[in-house]
């Protein structure tokens, strides 16, 4: 019944087609056979292959995620049967199972193309059985259909495994229960030995990978590898695109190597506050009467003397947990909980026996509510609740922002174009539109991680660096990053892309441009966070191709909008401050004296600062646009000093505010002292020195001020 009623939720919420983020790849890879980002989910990969292929109607990226679907409400059917072993009634165990299907990190991965279903069915299904191993333990049965049951369980555990790591973490859970419930299992060298070889036909699904890397699929992933050459005399290490059907690029591409450079906790406090924000996503996730029921459940199961159940769950979830603290990037850190499936699926056991245990107190003191009717009826009202409340950030149903972004960025290419990106904003839904539906079959996508191939501009940049001969064909080649090096290829704003052009050709006007109707752009209050910075970089490319066309008050009202959207990621944010200096140094080629400039880069500071407080305060790369935009100031306040004194001055005490720079804090401090603004002045002063010791100057300056 659970399985039943999961299921029409997530088919009347799915996503028409394919989603933000890895939906993209996942779903490229799975139809084409390819190999997507580590650790390359072989299971997932096949099963949702097969399904694809089975299923006669819908677009591929429909099929995957109706794939979705049908694993997370698995999940939800499975986590009922369990609760039905532990001895919870029928209507707990419905309610537990259908408040675990109506989480956000549960239901929000339910209707795109995610492995994460596929490993909550894989932990429901690894519970079940835990589930049935302690209840024939407790009743005495066979020791032979405990075996089976301990074995079955690493089976699926090593399948499980070849989806989603995630799962290892109950390789916590089943010691616990079996050391205090069966101790000496432990002691049976043949138990142990079949309980060991099980897990290895799963995991031998990721020698897969490689082969396939072998065949060169269209999605062919290249595990970036680290390589040491001397440059100069001195011995430099960088990243290359690997080989995943070599040893060493298989070692990189399972070990995740390139992508350990982004961990984010660097001691003891930050995986202190990691675990403090997901324990908190806990109680947000189930909400405080989830999480009341959650602490009934294992003060239940503590006086059944199921505590090994108990302390099997808690380390299921910090087994999720440790990774991530260890080796997570802020965004999968703080940004998402899906993470924690594993972990939540376990905590839905802990809200089902804790459901029981109410609902059966509560039968004993009024005997009507013991009732089946009442009973179902206050069963469904968790459920029910968090479906109502979590409707809003799960409803797929007009989920056609990332589809129709490709689509757009397609149709400004000419025939026969070439499209280089190495974002996964981009690229991910270019895969999907392109290998399985066959859009712009005439257009060649090149990424050098993701993809085979290379764009016939790089090898003519290169020849003539060397002093070869170019190829004979130059395809256009475009490009939709703002960041991109592209081994220093020029580029030109054309709308949503960029024409990029070797470094001497001459710079081209751009070309008409009709901003795209693009479903979703309008949603200022975006719940998922990635898409609402998608959303945020789509306004930010919108805001540049009108700069470019000296559209400046159009370019600030799309800025105003990502300001707004306030977007976890930086992208959109620091391509608007981008777009700012570039046409704050457009206007000072061409003499403009007004006010546009100083108002322009207090937008792109506005856009640093949120950046920083909605994302990751650390990222130096953010931090960097300070001076930036300092420099430009500071620029600005030198080229106005003549003719336009009093608003150079104020550009130079902006400058002095994001420039560590004694000379320039010292000249910003005597202007405010000369027109009078003392206490401004004392006050920035004290800021300066607190910032900075040893300035002297600012010291002297500052003594210097009148008494206040």
């Amino acid at each position: 019944m659970a399985f039943v009623a999961a299921f029409a939720v997530y088919l009347w919420t799915l996503c028409p087609t394919v989603w933000v983020g890895d939906s993209g790849e996942l779903t490229a890879a799975a139809w084409t056979l390819g190999t997507p980002h580590p650790t390359g989910y072989p299971l997932w990969l096949l099963l949702a292959k097969a399904f694809a292929t089975v299923v006669p109607f819908g677009t591929v990226a429909w099929r995957i995620n109706l794939f979705s679907a049908l694993c997370a409400a698995g999940a939800a059917g499975l986590t009922s049967r369990a609760l039905v072993r532990l001895g919870a009634s029928r209507a707990a165990a419905f309610g537990g199972a259908m408040a675990l299907a109506l989480l956000v990190p549960i239901w929000g991965e339910a209707t795109v193309a995610r492995t994460y279903p596929l490993a909550a069915l894989v932990s429901a299904g690894l519970l079940l059985l835990t589930a049935k191993w302690i209840e024939e333990t407790e009743a005495g049965r066979s020791a032979r259909t405990r075996d089976r049951l301990l074995v079955g369980h690493q089976l699926l555990l090593g399948f499980g495994l070849a989806n989603h790591p995630m799962v290892a973490a109950h390789l916590l859970l089943l010691p616990v229960v079996v050391l205090a419930k069966e101790r000496r299992a432990f002691a049976r060298p043949k138990l142990v030995a079949a309980a060991l070889l099980a897990l290895l036909p799963g995991l031998a699904l990721y020698g897969w990978l490689p082969w396939r890397a072998g065949a060169h699929p269209p999605l062919d992933y290249h595990p970036p590898v680290e390589v040491s050459e001397v440059v100069d005399g001195k011995t430099v290490t960088r990243w290359v695109p690997g080989d995943l059907a070599s040893w060493s690029g298989f070692k990189s591409y399972l070990a995740r190597e390139f992508h350990q450079t982004h961990h984010w906790a660097q001691g003891v406090g930050d995986q202190a506050a990691i675990v403090a924000h997901h324990g908190g996503e806990l109680v947000r996730a189930w909400r405080w009467s989830g999480s009341a029921l959650a602490l009934i459940g294992a003060a239940a199961l503590w006086r059944a003397r199921r505590r090994s159940l108990v302390l099997g769950v808690a380390l299921l979830w910090l087994g999720n947990l440790a990774p991530l603290a260890l080796h997570g990037a802020w965004w999968d850190v703080f940004l998402y909980a899906r993470y924690m499936t594993s972990g939540f699926v376990g905590v839905a056991l802990l809200v089902g026996v804790g459901l029981d245990a109410t609902l059966r107190e509560l039968g004993v003191r009024v005997p009507l509510l013991a009732r089946p009717a009442p009973a179902w009826a206050l069963a469904c009202v968790l459920p029910l609740f968090l479906g109502i409340v979590n409707w809003r950030a799960c409803d797929r149903r007009d989920g056609w922002l990332a589809a129709d972004y490709a689509r757009a960025l397609l149709a400004e290419l000419p025939p026969d174009a070439q499209l280089l990106s190495g974002d996964d904003l981009a690229i991910y839904p270019l895969c999907t539109l392109h290998f399985t539906e066959g859009v712009r079959p005439d257009v060649a996508l090149v990424n050098p991680i993701q993809l085979d191939g290379d764009a016939d501009l790089l090898k003519a940049l290169r020849a003539k660096k060397r002093g070869t001969e170019p190829p004979a064909t130059v395809r256009a080649a475009y490009s939709p990053d703002p960041t991109s090096d592209f081994e220093g290829l020029a580029r030109d704003r054309c709308g949503l892309v960029y024409r990029l052009r070797l470094p001497d050709a001459p710079r081209e006007p751009p070309p008409p441009f009709t901003v795209p109707a693009i479903r979703g752009l309008d949603r200022a209050d975006e719940p998922d966070p990635f898409a609402r910075s998608v959303i945020a970089r789509i306004l930010a490319d919108l805001a540049d191709a009108a700069a470019v066309r000296g559209d400046f008050a159009q370019m600030r009202t799309r800025l105003a909008d990502v300001e707004r959207l306030a977007p976890p990621r930086p992208w959109g944010n620091m391509q608007g401050a981008s777009t700012l200096l570039a046409a704050v140094e457009r206007r000072a080629k061409e003499g403009d004296a007004s006010d546009a400039a100083l108002r322009d880069l207090g937008i792109a500071q506005r856009l640093i600062d949120a950046a920083l407080r909605t994302g990751d305060p650390r990222d130096a790369s953010v931090r960097s646009v300070y001076r930036a935009i300092g420099l430009a100031h500071y620029a600005e306040a030198r080229r106005l000093q003549a003719s336009a004194p009093d608003l150079g001055a104020r550009h130079l005490v902006a400058a002095a505010d994001l420039l560590d720079e004694e000379a320039i804090r010292a000249s910003a401090a005597r202007y405010l002292i000369k027109t009078g603004k003392v206490d401004e002045a004392r006050a920035r002063l004290e800021k300066w020195c607190r910032e900075k010791a040893g300035c002297d100057t600012l010291e002297r300056i500052r003594q210097e001020l009148p008494p206040k």
